[in-house]
């Protein structure tokens, strides 16, 4: 009982210290511009307990700006951050539980538990200290002369880690690093690291200026970019490589403007020959995400694309999204782009219509890009002309054609009068009693390009680098009436 004491007091003044030192920092949480702090695991993957290592021991502290300030070292090679989350014991007193290497253990605390409290101990169970989550504590490891990563879950980290209970649910993982280290995590995982250099370095350029235009992107989460696709994929310390690391260098705070202004570099895998404006994709008109020609993307993979989808499975994409519009009867484009792009897909079932707009249409459907068309067995879903999608049709005198779907130039309507209507099988169109019978259960998409279309193709981006085209040039050719600048 008198250790049980003594790690209480050790708790405690930990706190008291932590406390204190958060208080006179009120004023100065300035957040760094060249810093920034990325979701390792959060919403559905946020941990109530995470294993931290690094083999030089760890420090301890907040961060003021851009300088790490330690509170305290500790030789520990492994420690386990957890909720600090309790479970009531015989006589009302407090025990907290967790688990290590597969042994339940229990210890009692005279410390308050919060729902943003959050603990930390070694590997022998032992409580090191408790704090706030709300205070901003990082991890990180110890500086010896070599370069300093801490091991989260197996996976190796530049910077400083921290544990955010946000709303008092499970932790949130952040890393927090300086921003050209959380480049070097990034461009490998974009770009072939063997590329030619030039490319690396256009799109170590346009990576920057992607992460500080969408700094701030999940602040309600308690970190500014996440680790996947959904900003850009950062595979840490482990997926670094010379190369990469060389073009973030090189291109040291270089980025992108437009009248003076950051830009918001967009990029993809292969344009298929051709980028898009920006309003054809999403809806904002922006000045410099402008169509370009683009025969570098030619030729290499996804520059064409075919693709394959039954009506069923169209159905199930569908429903995924909350669309229920019954069994898929037909699918037409219905308004394309300049450029070839699909600006509008509307897809009639049997209980309705669904209008899918721009890169909608994409996404819905899992395809490469919205530079498409369509062709079902009988090629009839592009035509204009007026046609029957029914595989129950027989004949034109059969009264099952009746109140059946029509697709036409002017629209979709019901059959009232089958006076002046012909079936369409794809060669000539019928009249007589024999009709075909329309069979069509699938949708060839035969498309080009991979991704938005937007920006600099990554695929290009190589060509022209092979081709002996410098970094700012191929930035030059995506991105109209930009210049590079440095800060």
């Amino acid at each position: 009982m008198v250790e049980n004491k003594r790690n209480t007091m050790i708790i405690l003044t930990v706190i008291i210290t932590l406390l204190m030192f958060n208080i006179s920092l009120a004023d100065n949480n300035k957040k760094a511009t060249d810093y920034i702090e990325i979701g390792l695991f959060f919403r559905d993957t946020s941990k109530s307990s995470i294993c931290l290592k690094s083999t030089t021991g760890f420090e301890v502290g907040k961060f003021v700006e851009n300088e790490f300030i330690p509170l305290l070292d500790l030789s520990e090679e492994k420690m386990i951050v957890l909720q600090n989350d309790t479970h009531g014991g015989n006589n009302g007193e407090k025990y907290l539980a967790y688990e290590i290497n597969d042994d339940f253990k229990q210890y009692m605390i005279t410390t308050s538990p919060s729902s943003t409290g959050v603990q930390v101990i070694d590997s022998r169970g032992n409580v090191l200290y408790v704090f706030n989550s709300e205070s901003d504590i990082y991890f990180r490891g110890f500086n010896n002369g070599s370069i300093p990563v801490i091991d989260v879950e197996g996976k190796q980290y530049r910077g400083a880690i921290t544990a955010k209970r946000v709303n008092g649910g499970d932790m949130t993982i952040v890393n927090k690093l300086a921003l050209d280290e959380y480049l070097y995590g990034v461009i490998p995982n974009e770009m072939p690291a063997l590329w030619p250099m030039e490319a690396l370095k256009a799109q170590a350029v346009v990576a920057r200026g992607y992460a500080l235009m969408n700094m701030n992107k999940f602040r309600s989460l308690g970190f500014d970019l996440c680790s996947t696709t959904s900003s850009q994929a950062y595979g840490g310390f482990d997926k670094e490589h010379p190369n990469t690391n060389r073009a973030v260098m090189e291109t040291k705070s270089a980025h992108l403007t437009y009248n003076g202004q950051l830009v918001d570099a967009f990029y993809h895998a292969n344009s298929g020959g051709c980028t898009e404006d920006s309003e054809n994709i999403w809806f904002q008109p922006i000045p410099y995400i402008r169509s370009v020609r683009d025969d570098f993307s030619l030729g290499h993979p996804n520059s064409v694309w075919n693709e394959i989808l039954t009506k069923d499975h169209i159905k199930g994409l569908l429903e995924k999204e909350n669309i229920f519009i019954g069994d898929i009867i037909a699918i037409k484009i219905t308004s394309i782009s300049p450029n070839g792009r699909v600006l509008e897909l509307t897809i009639q079932g049997s209980n309705g219509q669904e209008i899918l707009l721009k890169e909608r249409a994409r996404l819905v459907l899992g395809l490469k890009s919205t530079w498409f068309t369509i062709n079902g067995n009988d090629d009839y879903a592009n035509r204009s002309d007026i046609f029957v999608l029914d595989n129950k049709a027989k004949s034109l005198e059969s009264s099952v054609l009746k109140n059946e779907i029509l697709i036409s130039a002017k629209g979709i309507s019901q059959i009232k009068d089958l006076s002046n209507v012909k079936i369409f099988n794809g060669i000539t169109y019928n009249e007589g009693p024999q009709s075909p019978k329309l069979t069509n259960n699938s949708f060839e998409f035969n498309g080009r390009g991979h991704g938005h279309g937007l920006g600099m193709s990554q695929w290009g981006a190589k060509k022209m680098a092979e081709e002996g085209y410098s970094y700012l040039e191929i930035l030059n050719h995506y991105y109209t009436d930009t210049k590079v600048e440095y800060y």
